[in-house]
């Protein structure tokens, strides 16, 4: 005889019906096998509500709250757990020293956990190329309201086009735009809490309070002529005597168009000191206050897929700054792009679930376009950059992407950030 599952056996019994031990008669026999068989159906139904704790294969891999299609299964979820993830990886030669290169940039895994109705947990962890692992978030959220819901732990910053929406069948190309690499310091991710929701059918937000970034590391600028990824603590032990303030606000009046913006503004000093070369005389303990914004939009409707950004970050205390340096830190860093993508796939064959994107894209950045006095800009840093490339979908959730870049400065021609990169990698998202 099967063995019958103990939770379903004390249940038997408390209804007053017990299993014999040795059917000795017809009528037993059948009696015993009919219960079996109900427990069987019993058990396979409980099996089945275990498995319904995981997104159903017919999930629509769609953005959602702040978070990639992918990441945004747990909100699918009645109660449970679920995972997804992403992955990509690509070649680059460059034209530079012809130097060929591969990486296996990311791959991701999303685990989220739904306590019930209204509590759920959120993570990512990144293994980055193949031997770094990170946190890359990890929240609650508490569904209260949908105009005012409660989010806390690490959180991605709302800013921009990709810092949220990373998952590389969301965006055109192997790398992320330079634009959100440099200016908007993408993947910026800091401990916090915060609201977000919709306003309304077509206005949704997000405003959050974060440990600030950090401008200063070992008594100099954490912030150089290039950029401000040096700023990012990513929350790990991260100093919180200064906190900031982020947010954003998208407006999607029809299906497939979205405009906002975004912020982010505090002091990155941390009470801490800086000194003159790092190790010189003192100068003291800036504020080093920054406000970083951008506004973009989206078009992505009949095949067409546009996407534009101006983003700007405005520093405080880059005299200081630069001492500490002996380098240029401006206090003003902006820059835009602009790109268009036509799905052709239509046209060319009759595949409803594949997609094939002749794209482009122009990037103007200058991140020292105003160093104070006693330095001079290193004209490396006004630059443009030129791209072109093919972003094939054989599957909604799969890329195959392939593009030339083209890097131009104020620089000498010979010089470094004067160059061609081409580019061939995968990504998907699951």
């Amino acid at each position: 005889m099967r063995k019958v599952p103990a939770i379903l056996a004390s249940a038997l019994a408390a209804s007053g019906l017990t299993l014999p031990a040795h059917a000795q008669e017809g009528a037993d026999q059948q009696r015993l096998e009919e219960l079996e068989r109900k427990v069987d159906i019993l058990s396979e139904e409980l099996e089945g509500g275990r498995r319904e704790g995981l997104v159903s294969e017919e999930y629509e891999y769609q953005p959602a709250y702040g978070v990639g299609p992918a990441g945004a299964k747990i909100y699918e979820v009645d109660q449970g757990l679920s995972i997804g993830g992403y992955g990509h990886g690509f070649y680059k030669n460059s034209s530079v020293d012809g130097a060929d290169e591969t990486d296996f940039y990311r791959q991701i895994f999303y685990v989220g956990y739904r306590f019930n109705d209204w509590i759920l947990l959120n993570t990512e962890i990144e293994i980055e190329h193949v031997e770094e692992v990170y946190v890359e978030f990890a929240y609650l959220d508490f569904l209260l309201h949908e105009k005012a819901n409660l989010r806390a732990g690490m959180m991605l910053s709302p800013l921009g086009l990709v810092n949220e929406i990373h998952e590389p069948p969301t965006y055109f190309g192997n790398i992320r735009p330079e634009l959100e690499k440099q200016i908007i310091p993408t993947t910026s991710r800091e401990n916090g809490v915060g609201l977000w929701g919709n306003l309304t059918d077509t206005l949704e937000y997000r405003l959050y309070v974060q440990n600030s970034f950090n401008a200063i590391g070992d008594g100099a600028s954490n912030i150089d002529g290039a950029n401000v990824r040096g700023v990012r603590q990513k929350g790990a032990n991260a100093q919180a005597d200064d906190l900031a303030v982020t947010g954003r606000l998208d407006w999607t009046p029809v299906d497939g168009v979205m405009l906002g913006g975004s912020f982010w503004s505090g002091d990155m000093g941390h009470e801490q000191e800086l000194f003159v070369d790092g190790d010189g005389e003192s100068l003291g303990t800036p504020d080093v206050h920054m406000d970083l914004y951008e506004a973009h939009a989206q078009y992505k409707r009949n095949g067409l897929w546009l996407r534009g950004m101006f983003a700007q970050a405005r520093i405080d205390d880059t005299q200081e700054l630069s001492d500490s340096l002996d380098e240029g830190v401006s206090d003003t860093m902006t820059g835009w792009y602009a790109e268009a993508g036509y799905d052709i796939m239509p046209h060319i064959a009759n595949l409803p679930e594949q997609s094939l994107y002749p794209w482009v894209r122009y990037t103007d950045l200058d991140t020292q376009s105003d160093v104070p006095s006693g330095y001079t800009a290193d004209p490396a840093n006004d630059r443009t950059i030129t791209e072109a490339g093919l972003h094939y979908m054989p599957h909604p959730n799969v890329a195959i992407k392939a593009e030339v870049k083209q890097f131009d400065s104020e620089a000498s021609a010979e010089d470094a950030n004067n160059q061609t990169e081409y580019l061939v990698g995968i990504g998907y998202n699951f």
